[in-house]
């Protein structure tokens, strides 16, 4: 029944040329993004994300709390990338070992407690 008519139209569409499937692909594609971004929008605009709020005099307790907490983690976000680009006495996390292995087959398997670092051979 529906099924039928969704494979005649399937045959239908493999008979035309190539420049028109090309075509009818691109506009149901570009159909199917606008409906979801219709849809996206309108949920966004009944949630009130995208509503204009009126201006408060004093400021929010919980505002100033977040952008305080927002200032904190990007000064560590900064601090980690500084600590990790700049030139330091310590030893680098991650260090590459060319070994002649070459296949991880044959290497063996470290018991789950090992401390020793981890070798990964490329």
């Amino acid at each position: 029944m529906a099924t039928d008519r969704i494979i005649e139209h399937i045959d239908r569409l493999r008979e035309k040329p190539e420049h028109v499937r090309h075509r009818i692909a691109v506009l149901t594609a570009a159909g199917i993004t606008g409906v979801v971004a219709v849809t996206w929008m309108g949920a966004l605009a009944t949630s009130g994300t995208l509503a204009l709020k009126a201006t408060e005099t004093a400021p929010d307790p919980e505002v100033s709390k977040s952008i305080a907490e927002s200032t904190s983690a990007f000064s560590n976000l900064m601090g980690a990338a500084g600590a990790a680009f700049s030139a330091s006495s310590s030893q680098a996390a991650l260090d590459i070992i060319e070994t002649r292995t070459s296949s991880t087959l044959d290497a063996q398997v470290a018991p789950a407690n090992a401390t020793n670092k981890t070798v990964i051979p490329f």
